[in-house]
């Protein structure tokens, strides 16, 4: 059984979280919301396909890298 950090995603229409594993970056058995995850992770569960388990509403996590900006 290898280690993997996990990604949790909430259904767009009941908010219910679903957990997405990844084997992206370091793999430190790791659990992160999809505000905080680092960017390798995200990528790597970008396009994964759900079912909601509560509400059976299927839905796909897109994945925007947005540039940043920093005002010295």
């Amino acid at each position: 059984m290898g280690m993997y950090d996990t990604v949790i995603v909430a259904c767009p229409k009941c908010g219910k979280g679903h957990g997405l594993q990844t084997k992206s970056g370091d793999c430190t058995l790791s659990t992160y919301n999809i505000s905080d995850a680092p960017y390798p992770l995200l990528a790597d569960v970008a396009g994964e396909e759900l079912l909601c388990e509560s509400c059976n509403t299927p839905f796909a996590l897109k994945v925007v890298m947005m540039a940043q900006t920093v005002i010295i």
